[in-house]
């Protein structure tokens, strides 16, 4: 892929690819986007290279598409959607298509947004694919379970056949395969399949293209899953869609307000080689007493904070779980350390990285880039810490009563799980994720602390009211 350009709000304004074109590798792509009035509505793309690989230009001559008062995508002529209905996540219900595709997928959703439900309708033939956690049924039959390393599905003879992935630095998915003789190697008859991805996510042809068994598209490009249904061909994140054949989103960055610096419909922030596309709706909030609390460095009773959990897209706060904002002191009589401590106030946070080289589940503290931060030193100078997570204190060499920490926010073991258990965790072996927001430290006495919990559940409630609101005018 080669001559990316962008304007001054991020978008995308050409862009090149290459690929097999008939017989032959050539350009299969020369993009060319046009914005509503210079802003951040498309309306077109038009391919100069008339090949029909990758993006497929349509023969319409008005725009591609049109957005509702959120900035949603309603329509996209290329592809024949002539509809979009969403709900108040603004999350798509309804996609309908008309053409060589044509059809209608519905879908259902949890009150927090997790997708429960798709129904495909083509032509009279009913597809139901339900998603119960790792569990995926279709048509109310089992298909496949996922497991740390890929799945299992259902053998035909009876019994379970396990499949493994091999997955790039992204998280993306190169290489299936399956011990199919069950003889402790994997021969080249074996692997089911073979993907590699331009940046954005639209996937190459034209070699290595041989797969058998069950397709399986759930968790294949950054653990998302590619939906071909009537001709989409769009990843499914939790509160986006997006379409890789142009690297933009369907929708608005949900927090679009937190980083302006970031188009609105921008994939990754543009970094596509080596970041990940990061979806963060929540806050948390940590509050802490005045003081670093007196321990030996593993005592499991010096939790002297509380976290509380904002998820600010369905307005549902999650509290609280056990917590410290200070790390371990050197011993028991002596309450100094020679840890450096994080600061008050607001930080940025995804769990991408996860913790300890992500084998555990971790928030990574990120504010400056390159995972950095500012903190205080022992005497109280200004520094600036690097690698600082929020995790749980029983990660201390193992120790499941020990605080456990050199600088990071903890969670007292005990509560650990029900918190993490807000976040999004993709991987296979669940310790990275595509959660991000902020964290919110505050330290002071109770009167102090107690305001902040106040207003942090008032902004749940005025989001509900909202959504509330917004339900309403939709009926």
């Amino acid at each position: 892929m080669s001559g990316i350009a962008y304007d001054k709000n991020g978008n995308i304004t050409a862009l090149q690819r290459k690929g097999k074109v008939g017989s032959s590798y050539n350009t299969m792509d020369d993009l060319t986007y046009n914005y509503y009035n210079g802003g951040n509505f498309l309306v077109k793309v038009n391919d100069g290279s008339n090949n029909p690989e990758g993006f497929k230009d349509g023969t319409n001559s008005d725009n591609d598409y049109g957005r509702d008062a959120n900035g949603n995508t309603l329509r996209d002529r290329n592809k024949g959607i002539t509809g979009i209905a969403y709900n108040h996540l603004n999350m798509p219900t309804k996609i309908t298509v008309t053409g060589t595709n044509s059809g209608v997928l519905d879908y259902k959703y949890s009150a927090d947004g997790t997708k429960l439900r798709k129904i495909k309708n083509q032509g009279g033939n009913v597809t139901t694919t339900d998603y119960a956690g790792n569990y995926i049924y279709e048509n109310n039959l089992l298909k496949q379970v996922s497991h740390p390393e890929g799945y299992f599905e259902p053998k035909s003879s009876g019994g379970y056949q396990y499949v493994y992935y091999l997955k790039d630095h992204q998280s993306n998915v190169r290489i299936t395969y399956a011990d199919e003789n069950r003889d402790g190697a994997v021969g080249t008859s074996e692997i089911r399949r073979e993907q590699n991805y331009y940046p954005f996510g639209l996937e190459h042809k034209g070699y290595n293209i041989g797969m058998y068994g069950v397709k399986n598209n759930l968790k294949t490009f950054q653990d998302q899953e590619f939906t071909e249904d009537l001709g989409l061909n769009t990843h499914e994140w939790r509160y986006r869609i997006s379409d890789p054949a142009i690297g933009r989103f369907w929708q608005v960055d949900p927090l679009a307000e937190d980083y302006v610096h970031n188009g609105v419909y921008n994939f990754s922030e543009n970094r596509v080689v080596d970041a990940v596309e990061l979806e963060g709706l929540e806050s948390v909030l940590v509050i802490d007493k005045d003081e670093r609390p007196q321990d030996d460095g593993t005592s499991g009773t010096t939790y002297t904070g509380e976290t509380y959990y904002l998820n600010e897209e369905t307005g549902e706060v999650n509290g609280p779980y056990s917590s410290s904002t200070y790390p371990n002191s050197k011993s028991n009589s002596d309450n100094s350390t020679k840890y450096n401590t994080l600061n008050e106030g607001e930080h940025k946070y995804n769990n991408r990285s996860g913790h300890k080289g992500g084998t555990k589940k971790g928030l990574n503290i990120d504010d400056k880039g390159d995972r950095k931060t500012d903190g205080k030193d022992p005497e109280g100078n200004d520094v600036t810490m690097q690698y600082v997570n929020y995790h749980s204190g029983a990660s201390d060499n193992g120790n499941y009563n020990s605080r456990g920490s050199a600088g990071c926010i903890t969670c007292d073991p005990d509560d650990a799980e029900a918190f993490f258990n807000n976040f999004n965790w993709t991987n296979s072996s669940e310790t990275k994720g595509d959660s991000s927001g902020t964290i919110n430290v505050v330290r002071g006495d109770g009167d102090e602390t107690d305001l902040h919990v106040l207003l942090l559940k008032i902004d749940g409630k005025i989001i509900q009211i909202k959504n509330y609101l917004e339900n309403q005018k939709k009926k």
